[in-house]
Order: C-alpha cells, then sequence, then structure tokens
C-alpha cells in the first residue's frame, strides 16, 4: 500500500542580498519555472492589501527577492534555482483592489549576465586572437572562478554571491575532469561564458540561494539516477499526457559531403520507412575523412530516425508516492511515461504553480536518446567551431631567407567522443585545441601557416602517427580504439622561414567508449506445450522502429516477477524463437527481453509477459500409458523368448561382417593410389600457371620498353619544338642588333640556335620543389605554377601563375658563356636617344635619381626654357616635401627676367604653400618690391586672413614712418567682419582714439562693466537703479517697491507676486479677504490656481484676531478648510485647530480639538448648515469636597459658530456618589457644571468631567 502525500508551495521575500522580509501567505496566483542548466522564472499577482501586501510597496529601486519554498507536509524548504529577483512589475492606479502583476522574474542566475568579462590587463596584444583574453589548459572552475573574484573586487553582482567549488575540484569535491584552452572577447558576460561550458558538455549547475554551484557534467551529484525508485505511472501519477506526433523530419538516408572531395553515403536501418526510404542531405564543412564526418553526423541520423523525445506531463500532486522539488529534481533521471510505457528520461523543467486555492506542477521530459542527442549537438558544436581538417593555402617558393623557429603551442587540451562505424561498431574519435603561436623562439613576430598534430597510443613507445596538418588552432581525427590512451603533440609550420616550429609539451586522453545503452525491446511473445515455454520476439524495439545500428543481441530475462528477473538465455540476435526447457509443468514464469550492442551497454527490461507451463501429457493419458504398459509387459516376455530363439542367427551375422570389413581394407588401399594420382595431376597444373606468369612477365617488360622508347621520341620532339620555339620567338633588342632569349632551357644548347656576344637570356625557373612532410626527410613533390589567393586565404578566388612566365635573372652571351647582365646608362642609352615620347608616365621617381646628381654641371646654360617644359608638367606632386632649400638656389638666381609676366597666379600656388618655414629671416626686403607693385588687382577677394599672419608679426619697425596713410585704405574697408574677436585691444588704441560715433548702437552685449550705474532715470526715486549695492525699483507714485541684494538679508518685494502670468501658478499678496465662511477680514494670502482657477488658499490672520485659516478649494464649489485659533476662555487661555467642509449647497460638517492648559481637551465642529457642537472633558476639582456638598465648574469656549448649546455632563472619580449636572442650558457661548456629592462619606482627590453641548438651530 503507498502512502501518499501532497505538494504545497509558498513564497518568501528576500532583502537584496540580505535577510528575510517575511512572508508573502496570499497570493492570487503565481507560477514558478525550475529549469536544468538554464534560468527558469518567477509570475506572482498579489493584493498589496492583503496580508503581507505592505512588503510588496518597495520601489524597484529598494529590491526585491522572492524565493519559492515546498513542503510535502513537513518543514518548507527552497529548492535549487528557487530564488527569483523582482526587476519589474505592471498595476493599475485605479484597482481598488491594488493588485501588482510580477511577470518573468528571472531567476537569480540571472545576474550572471550582469558580470562582463572587463578587465583589459589581460588581453592579447597581437595575433589573430588581439584583444581576446586567453585561459589555456584551464578548468571551468578556474575560468568561472577568475570572472567572479574579479567582479567581486569591482564591487559588481558576484559580491552577494557565494560559490562552493574552486579551480580544482566541483561542487560535489571530485577533480575537474576536464581542461579547456578557450579566448573570450572583451565584455562577454559569465552568463555566455558559463552557457559555452556547458554546450561544451563540461559542466552543470544549479543555484542554491544565492551559492553558485558548479559540477563536472552529468555528475552523479546533480544528475542523479533515480529511475529504479521515482517512478510515475500513466495512471494515478498524470493529469494530463498529451502528446502530438510527426515523422516529416524523418530520414533513413544521409548524402554527406565534407571537404577535399568527401562524399559518402550513411543509411540507419532503424528509421521507419512507410514509404520507402526518404532521403536528406547534409554538408560539413571542416571535415575531410569519413570516420569524423560519420561521428558527427550519426546524431543527425539518430534525431531523423524517431519522433522527437521531448514530453511534458502534468503531474498529479495530491496523494501522490513521488513529488517534484522534493523527491526528484531537474536534471534527476526518473521513469515516466513517454509514448506509452515507463521509460527512463531526465527531467529538464519542473513548473509549480498557484491558482484558485490550488496547486498545480508539471515536469517536462527528455528521453534517454534525445537527452544524448542535445549533448552530442553540443558538443559538435565545440569541436566544430571554425576547425578544418588538412586544411591548406596557396604557396609562393621558398625564399630562403628566414631560418629562426616559432615557439612551441601552449594550452593544449584534448577531448574525446565516441561514434559508431558503418558496421555498427563503436570508434573514437579525439578533438585536439592549443593556443595560437605568433612569435619565434627569439621573441620576434613570426607568420604561421598551418600545424601539424600527430599522435600516438601510450603502449607504443615513440610509435607517432599523423593527425593531420590545419591553418586553425584545433584539429580532430577519427577511427581510434575505444577505450585506449592516445598521446598528442603539436608543433607551427612557419609560412616564410624553413625551419618548424618547436614540439608543444605532450598531453594524453582516453579514447572515449560507447556508453550509451542501445533501445529497449518490444515485449516477448510466449507460448507453452509439451512442458517448455516458446519465447519469440518481432525483432523491434518498443517504439516499433528499428533497433540500432550497433545492436547485437538480446538477452532473455526470467522469473517468479518483474523485479526478480536473471538471465537464462543471451542468444536472440533479431526475429528468433528460443525454447526454454528448464521449466515445470503448471508453474508460472514471468519474461522479459533487453538488448545488448556490441560495446556490452545493455538497456533496460522490456515489458513483461506472464505464462503457465504447459504438461507434456494430461491424467487420462497417463492413465491409459499405465494400462498399455500392463499389457506390454506379456508382449515383453514373450519378446525375450524371440530374442533368445534369434541369438544364434544374430552370431552368424557377425561372421558375415568381419569378412565385409575385410573387404573393405582392400577398397581403402586403392583409394590411397587415387589419391597419389592426383597429386601428380596438381604438380603439373602449378607448373602450367609458372608458365604462363612467366608469359606475362615477358608482355609487361616488352610493354615497358616500347613506353620507354616512345618517351624518349616524345621528349626529343619537344626538345626540337623548344629549340624551333625559342629560336622563332626570340625578341631583338632595341637597336636591333642582339637576340633576347627568355626560357628555362639555356639558348646555347639548343640544336638550331645561334648565340652571338651581346645577346641576352631571360632565364626562367623550370619548375619547384616543396618537401610532402618534413623538410630533407620526406618526399618532395615538383611543380611548374604556383597559386595565391585574391583575397582571404581558403575564402577567395585563386590565381594561377605558370614560371615560365616570371623572370628569376637577366644574362648577357660574352662569346664563351652567360654572364649576369649590369644595367648602366652607357649600355644601353645612345647620347640623345631618350626623349619624352620613350619615358613612361611616373618613370622618374626620387629613388630612381642618386642624392646629389641633378648638379649645375648636368644641365648646361639656359637649358630649362619654358618650351623644354610641358604644360602643367611641374607639378606640387613631382617636387618631393623641403626639396628647395636655400642652397639649391644661387645668390640672386631667381631675378625679375626669369619670371614671365603674370607667371606666378593664384593657381600656381598651393593651398598654404607660403608658410614662415619658407622664408628666411629678412628675406623680404624694401629692395626686393618694386614700387607700387602691391596693387589691388594683385591680392584676390579675402586673401589676407588672420590664420596667414603669424602673432606678433606686424610690428611697428615693419611699417615705414607715414606708411599707412588714408590713401592707402580705401573708404569704408575697415568693417567688424574684418576684426577677429579680441583682435584689438587698448595697448593698439591711442588715447581718445575712439568716439561715441564710431560705436554702433547695440554693439555690448556680453560684457563686464564695472564701476558703473544703470538706471532707467536720472531721477531720484523713479524707475530702476542698478549699483553695487542691489536693484532698487520704485512705483509710479515714487514709492519705494523692490530691494534685492546679494546678501539676500533685506530683500524686499511688495504688492502681488505671481509665478506665472496665467495657467497654474501661486500668487502671493497682502490684500484683505472677506471670507464667507468664518465672516471675518483676512490680510495676506497665498493663492494656489489651475488651468481651470483657483484652487486653494492660505490665508494670514487680521490683526489682533489670534486667527489662521488655511483653505483648499477644488473645482466646483465644494471647500475644505482648516482653522488654527488661539484664544481666552473662563479655564484659561487655549489653543485649537478646527476643520471643516462644505459642498457649495450650504450643507458643512466640522471638526475641531483644542488644547487646554490644565489637564483638558476640547473638541468643536458644525453640524450641517448652521449647527454646531463643543465637547470638553478636563479635570474640574483638583480637591474633595465634603457630603452632599456642591462645587461648580464652568465651560465656556468658542466654537465655529455661535447660538444656543443644549448641553449634558458627567463625572469621573473614584467615588461612585459624585454626579455632575448642567446649569444654565441653552446659553449662548458657555455653561457651567455643578457636581454633587451623593455619597454618605466625603470625597477627596481629583474630579474629571465630561460635557457635550449642541447648537442645532
Amino acid at each position: 500500500m503507498r502512502l501518499g502525500k501532497s505538494l504545497h508551495a509558498r513564497l518568501r521575500a528576500y532583502e537584496p542580498f540580505g535577510g528575510t522580509l517575511g512572508l508573502l501567505p496570499e497570493p492570487i496566483s503565481f507560477q514558478a519555472s525550475f529549469l536544468h542548466d538554464d534560468d527558469g522564472a518567477l509570475n506572482v499577482t498579489y493584493s498589496r492589501h492583503a496580508l503581507g501586501g505592505d512588503i510588496l510597496h518597495r520601489t524597484l529601486e529598494q529590491g526585491l527577492e522572492i524565493a519559492v519554498e515546498v513542503s510535502d507536509g513537513g518543514p518548507y524548504v527552497e529548492p535549487a534555482n528557487a530564488r527569483f529577483l523582482v526587476i519589474g512589475r505592471q498595476g493599475d492606479n485605479l484597482d481598488d483592489t491594488d493588485t501588482i502583476s510580477i511577470n518573468s522574474a528571472p531567476s537569480i542566475s540571472w545576474l550572471l549576465s550582469k558580470i562582463l568579462n572587463n578587465d583589459t590587463s589581460h588581453l592579447i596584444a597581437d595575433g589573430d586572437n588581439k584583444g581576446k583574453r586567453a585561459f589555456y589548459s584551464a578548468t571551468a572552475g578556474t575560468i568561472l572562478k577568475t570572472f567572479l573574484d574579479e567582479n567581486n573586487g569591482r564591487g559588481g553582482a558576484a559580491s552577494g554571491l557565494a560559490m562552493d567549488f574552486d579551480t580544482a575540484r566541483d561542487a560535489g569535491g571530485d577533480q575537474w575532469a576536464s581542461e579547456v584552452t578557450l579566448y573570450y572577447s572583451l565584455g562577454v558576460s559569465v552568463q555566455s561564458a558559463l552557457a559555452s561550458l556547458v554546450g561544451g558538455s563540461v559542466v552543470d549547475w544549479r543555484t542554491q540561494g544565492r551559492l553558485l554551484r558548479l559540477w563536472n557534467a552529468d555528475s552523479a551529484d546533480l544528475s542523479r539516477d533515480l529511475s529504479g525508485t521515482d517512478v510515475i505511472h500513466m495512471h494515478g501519477g498524470l493529469q494530463e499526457a498529451p502528446y502530438e506526433e510527426s515523422i516529416s523530419g524523418l530520414a533513413s538516408s544521409i548524402l554527406v559531403e565534407g571537404d577535399n572531395g568527401l562524399i559518402f553515403t550513411m543509411d540507419n536501418p532503424t528509421a521507419p520507412k512507410p514509404w520507402g526510404k526518404w532521403e536528406s542531405y547534409v554538408s560539413q564543412g571542416g571535415v575531410s575523412d569519413e570516420g569524423t564526418a560519420r561521428a558527427f553526423m550519426q546524431h543527425e541520423l539518430e534525431v531523423a530516425a524517431r519522433v522527437r523525445g521531448q514530453y511534458t506531463r502534468a503531474l498529479n500532486i495530491t496523494d501522490a508516492e513521488h513529488l517534484p522539488l522534493i523527491d526528484y529534481a531537474q536534471g534527476d533521471w526518473i521513469t515516466a511515461p513517454t509514448i506509452g510505457h515507463g521509460e527512463k528520461v531526465r527531467v529538464q523543467q519542473i513548473t509549480v504553480g498557484y491558482a484558485d486555492g490550488a496547486y498545480t506542477a508539471s515536469v517536462v521530459l527528455n528521453d534517454k536518446k534525445y537527452d544524448a542527442q542535445v549533448r552530442e549537438s553540443k558538443r559538435i558544436q565545440g569541436i566544430t567551431g571554425g576547425a578544418t581538417l588538412a586544411g591548406s593555402q596557396g604557396a609562393r617558393p621558398n625564399t630562403g631567407n628566414d631560418h629562426r623557429t616559432p615557439k612551441a603551442p601552449e594550452g593544449l587540451t584534448l577531448a574525446s567522443d565516441a561514434y559508431l562505424d558503418s558496421t555498427g561498431h563503436a570508434r573514437g574519435l579525439v578533438s585536439a585545441v592549443w593556443g595560437e603561436v605568433s612569435q619565434a623562439t627569439d621573441n620576434t613576430a613570426i607568420e604561421i601557416d598551418s600545424y601539424r598534430v600527430e599522435w600516438r597510443y601510450s603502449d607504443e613507445g615513440d610509435k607517432w602517427r599523423s593527425a593531420g596538418v590545419t591553418s586553425d588552432e584545433r584539429l580532430s581525427w577519427s577511427n581510434l580504439d575505444c577505450g585506449r590512451t592516445v598521446v598528442v603533440r603539436v608543433r607551427a609550420i612557419p609560412t616564410y622561414s624553413d625551419r618548424n616550429g618547436e614540439w608543444s609539451g605532450e598531453k594524453s586522453v582516453t579514447v572515449a567508449s560507447d556508453v550509451t545503452p542501445p533501445s529497449v525491446p518490444s515485449a516477448p511473445r510466449l507460448s507453452s506445450e509439451t512442458g517448455i515455454v516458446s519465447i519469440s520476439w518481432d525483432g523491434l524495439p518498443a517504439t516499433g522502429t528499428g533497433m540500432d545500428a550497433d545492436f547485437d543481441h538480446c538477452e532473455v530475462g526470467r522469473g517468479l516477477t518483474s523485479g526478480s528477473l536473471a538471465v537464462v538465455s543471451a542468444s536472440m540476435t533479431g526475429r528468433t524463437q528460443w525454447v526454454d526447457t528448464d521449466v515445470l509443468p503448471g508453474a508460472v514464469w514471468t519474461y522479459a527481453l533487453r538488448a545488448v550492442d556490441h560495446a556490452g551497454n545493455k538497456s533496460a527490461w522490456s515489458k513483461t509477459a506472464q505464462i503457465e507451463v504447459v504438461g507434456a501429457v494430461s491424467q487420462e493419458q497417463i492413465d491409459q500409458i499405465q494400462s498399455d504398459l500392463a499389457e506390454n509387459e506379456k508382449t515383453l516376455d514373450q519378446a525375450k523368448k524371440d530374442i533368445q530363439a534369434n541369438q544364434t542367427a544374430i552370431n552368424q551375422t557377425q561372421q558375415t561382417v568381419s569378412q565385409v570389413k575385410t573387404d573393405m581394407s582392400g577398397v581403402k588401399t586403392d583409394l590411397t593410389g587415387v589419391k597419389t594420382d592426383l597429386t601428380g595431376v596438381k604438380t603439373g597444373l602449378d607448373k602450367a600457371q609458372s608458365d604462363l606468369t612467366q608469359v606475362s612477365n615477358d608482355l609487361t617488360e616488352a610493354n615497358e620498353e616500347l613506353a620507354s622508347v616512345g618517351k624518349t621520341a616524345s621528349d626529343a620532339a619537344s626538345k626540337a619544338q623548344q629549340a624551333y620555339t625559342a629560336a622563332t620567338g626570340a625578341q631583338k633588342t632595341a637597336d636591333g642588333l642582339h637576340n633576347i632569349f627568355k626560357g628555362w632551357q639555356d639558348p646555347a644548347t639548343m640544336s638550331g640556335v645561334t648565340v652571338k656576344t651581346g645577346d641576352f637570356w631571360y632565364r626562367t625557373q623550370q619548375y619547384w620543389t616543396t618537401s610532402q612532410g618534413e623538410p630533407d626527410n620526406s618526399p618532395s613533390l615538383c611543380a611548374n605554377f604556383y597559386t595565391y589567393a585574391q583575397g582571404e586565404p581558403d575564402n577567395s578566388p585563386s590565381v594561377l601563375v605558370p614560371l615560365e612566365s616570371e623572370v628569376v635573372e637577366v644574362l648577357t652571351w660574352d662569346g664563351e658563356q652567360w654572364n649576369p647582365f649590369n644595367l648602366v646608362a652607357s649600355n644601353v642609352i645612345a647620347s640623345g636617344s631618350v626623349i619624352g615620347d620613350l619615358i613612361a608616365a611616373n618613370t622618374i621617381t626620387t629613388d630612381h635619381l642618386a642624392a646629389g646628381s641633378v648638379t649645375t654641371d648636368k644641365l648646361t646654360s639656359l637649358a630649362v626654357t619654358a618650351d623644354k617644359l610641358a604644360a602643367n608638367s611641374v607639378t606640387a606632386g613631382k617636387i618631393a616635401a623641403l626639396a628647395v632649400t636655400a642652397d639649391k638656389l644661387a645668390a640672386n638666381a631667381v631675378t625679375a627676367g626669369k619670371i614671365a609676366a603674370n607667371a606666378v597666379t593664384a593657381g600656381t600656388i598651393a593651398s598654404g604653400a607660403v608658410t614662415t618655414d619658407k622664408l628666411a629671416a629678412l628675406s623680404v626686403t624694401a629692395a626686393k618690391i618694386a614700387a607700387l607693385t602691391i596693387t589691388g588687382d594683385k591680392i584676390a577677394a579675402n586673401a589676407i586672413n588672420a590664420d596667414k599672419i603669424a602673432a606678433n608679426a606686424v610690428t611697428a619697425d615693419k611699417l615705414a614712418a607715414n606708411s599707412v596713410t588714408a590713401s592707402k585704405i580705401v573708404s569704408g574697408a575697415i568693417t567688424a567682419d574684418k576684426l577677429a574677436a579680441n583682435s584689438v585691444t587698448a595697448v593698439k588704441i591711442a588715447a581718445g582714439s575712439i568716439t561715441s560715433d564710431k560705436i554702433k548702437a547695440g554693439q555690448f552685449t556680453g560684457y563686464v562693466f564695472t564701476g558703473a550705474i544703470y538706471q532707467s532715470s536720472t531721477a531720484e526715486d523713479t524707475g530702476f537703479k542698478l549699483r553695487d549695492s542691489g536693484l532698487d525699483m520704485w512705483d509710479s507714485e515714487h514709492n519705494h517697491t523692490v530691494h534685492l541684494d546679494g546678501d539676500g538679508g533685506s530683500n524686499v518685494v511688495t504688492g502681488r507676486f505671481k509665478t506665472a502670468f496665467d495657467g497654474a501658478r501661486i500668487e502671493f499678496s497682502t490684500a484683505t479677504v472677506d471670507d464667507p465662511q468664518m465672516g471675518e477680514i483676512y490680510t495676506g494670502a497665498i493663492d494656489f490656481h489651475d488651468s481651470e482657477g483657483l484652487v486653494g488658499q492660505l490665508y494670514a490672520t487680521s490683526a489682533g484676531s489670534g486667527m489662521g485659516l488655511i483653505k483648499i478649494q477644488p473645482a466646483g464649489s465644494q471647500i475644505a478648510q482648516m482653522t488654527v485659533q488661539r484664544y481666552s476662555s473662563s479655564l484659561t487661555s487655549e489653543v485649537g485647530t478646527t476643520i471643516s467642509a462644505n459642498d457649495g449647497t450650504g450643507k458643512t460638517a466640522s471638526v475641531g480639538a483644542n488644547v487646554l492648559p490644565n489637564p483638558s481637551i476640547a473638541m468643536t465642529g458644525a453640524l450641517g448648515k448652521n449647527g454646531t457642537f463643543s465637547w470638553f472633558q478636563w479635570k474640574a476639582l483638583d480637591a474633595g469636597f465634603g457630603v452632599h456638598s456642591y462645587a461648580h465648574g464652568t465651560v465656556n469656549a468658542m466654537p465655529l459658530r455661535y447660538g444656543r448649546y443644549y448641553a449634558w455632563a458627567n463625572a469621573d472619580c473614584s467615588w461612585s456618589g459624585i454626579v455632575a449636572h448642567v446649569e444654565n442650558t441653552g446659553g449662548t457661548s458657555g455653561w457651567g457644571v455643578t457636581f454633587f456629592n451623593c455619597d454618605v462619606s466625603a470625597a477627596g482627590g481629583d474630579i474629571y468631567c465630561m460635557t457635550m453641548g449642541i447648537n442645532a438651530s
């Protein structure tokens, strides 16, 4: 009998990174999701009028954490991933219930998105990963803890998070299982870094409160296997089990295309084929060997071979056997219904909700195949993220000048995975990742072309094998033995150097094995007869599709119950039958099947089947047999007699048999002779076969000799053709006297070619070689061309360059041999032969002229004339910077006669060409400028501006006496726009030069003036006056109305003051006001206006009234007001406050309170339009009085209105015999109270009185 339990949940609020604020016990509804390796979310609807709702009045800036706590009837606990952050909410200000909605509040792990890689001190300075942060051979704990510690030091979100893992061990205390080499860009969040580690099957994680916990991927501490104990049944365990299936994505045959011409087909026999094979195509870039491609594509086939295995199930959480978040959590493995029966599945998500007074829960489940596919997909993304196998790019011939050695790669890390080959057997895959190499061993930068990876099995000594060559910092290779340890090393191959890099340190990894169990088989089919049981199987899995490619056989389990199964056979390999004979008739046995793959992995037991063993014979048959046995005993006796009689005949027969045996011996001898003859025949056949083989060899040699003769003839013809081509294709030199030969073959050795002294040979290269592997230790390849990429290597079109098109050297024939040709002017240029047409544009450049090569003696007198220079031939681009210096021009070299009229124009001088450093000191003198040379037409408009004249350049000694005269300046030439700001200062202007007619009206804006009075009138007490002491104003009657000074201690502004001319504003005034409610005159008020008009007033009291009034008047005629008053009564002076309201129709209500000097309280107010009331409680007597004696007290207060009051009174003291009675009730403003002692003894101590009067007129 199962003991049922129910799930309960509640919400608890916390300060950000602080203590608890209390429970939120009355939510309208909530729903929380808890995910495996991901952020969850919380939705809450809550009325802030409900119990605990005051907590939700906190602003978003104050922050709030909400935890979900669960219970099965015992104490409440906070499960994993159950702390959420309130970062947004919604509500309605007009909602009387003040209900708010908190939507999608993320779990606390969301804070990791606010922790970034912001430390710039650890970025790589150069290379392909420049600007990134590298972690070489680092554990996940090292990476995450580094980021979190740095953020904690910056006072970030990590300051409130705790960790229970470190750089060496995970949260369970286990050593980190793997190391990785990763590069992170600046600004990457810790959330993204953690997601990449999860995707790479490195870690799994959870949070517990504010504690971040990390484990090795698939650690049993986090992903518990509860499939044997936590079982959710289809009936009773679920409220809903919907499903939706589709086979549109199925495929049983995939065409795979990789790099380097890799093309093959992969089939999956387990995929259903209702309409024959469905085909698919996959392109796997970066993979060039079939084993690796099979490993990557295997999961694609598995995905395409069945319905997606993710299921959502609504749970029964009332009187249930197992509860989510109590008995199992996200990430655990349980047994639950998928398509139709119990299957081992992973809990991917749990959702708990509350609404309408009831709790709900659901789970999202991944079956083992789907969970493995998700993991495999993430692994592939980590392996193939930019990896290239055996990639290369076009190379140029080795220059042979660089002999540096690249450094050894750092940060080599290894990972392994298993896959199934075409036969269904498991093979291994290893992926290597290392850091970029960008320097040689001498710490200089070096270009790296590729990386070579080698590997060996650890038990094979130094037997290294090539894994491949890649241009990236990662490589994967396959077809490895599962379970064996592989040792790996890597080194860089430089682009230009002839020395390969140093080997990295060796790393090892155990090749992964196939640990995924096969699919659960379908249930066995049973039958029984004649005391045995026949077990048959349809050869299909429970899903009805097809068994896995690595399926090997099925085990048969037998037991009295499903929990006591024992293996009795392991021989079923398909649609076969097995017979169990080890059973007794009448017994009831339970049978099940489980699949075993080639690696020995076993599935779970299938659904069971039961049968009762049927015996071989019935009781009736036994009785008949016994009867027959009795009858046969008689027959047996007779048979014995017959046997004795036949014994003699038997003896005779034995003699005959002996003779037959003798005859058989002779026959065997004859057979031996026949065998000998057959052996001779076989020997002859072997000799004939040998003769045929010799004939074949002779024919092969003859063919080879013919081929050699043909090749020799072909070579001769080729050489003849080359000689003919060289002879007929030879060019002539410019003088026509010499030949120019071009090619790799020596022209002097070619038949039919005559080489003369002075002939040229432009020699090309015949071919170049490159090593297939290690230089000088591997075969070489020859090529007569090379290629280069037009853009990005391996990602742009290539150009093929034949070697015959590139000249490696120029040689000249001296009559006996070829010599290097030195090109000098005397060898190639005749006097006067270089004319303009022979010089190509841009041919004569600075690097073609030696320093000092152009001298005076190189130019004849008057050699450079106007006709020698083409129009516009001398441009700025033809003269190098600073080329024209003083020493390049002879004294008096530049004369007027050297410059044609109008030769120097604005167009011949570049912008900014004439600068101060181009003119020597005192180089411009009066003698250099002809009289009247500078005229108005020589200077372009706006040519002379401020940036053309250096500071302090124009001084008195630069201008001759009386040089600037009125006739030199055109009338009106100097205008405001000709003078720069602040250019004319006091020292530039002679005293008395500026008169009032020189200043334009309105010119002084934004200037500071001191020592002056600014006034609107020179008359006293008139207008305004601005002095050092402040601003003063007078009205039209010469009354002083405004005084403002800098100190602010005596500022005065009289009259009405407004904050705006109209609309919403505040007005201050001292005008008198006749209040309609109080009936008195007030002086001094503050009025409040909106766009509708007056909405409120604050009055000061009139002289001597002792009363103040605050009045608020909204739109319409409704009035609410409060008065503060102080006045005297017959008791003592008192202070009181009254609040009243008026609806504009005469209906009023008011209440007031007075504080009296002696211990007393007073309250007065208005009733209706004319009614008032007064209520007092005070200490009337502070001493007792005698038996049957009287005492007197008077009440005299000022209510809101005056009238006739009708009152009553009551005494309060320690004597029950004291009574109080109202005197002169109906008086105008007050009444007295008489006290009488009715007791039998004198009264002592204090006597208090409460009295109230009403004026209902």
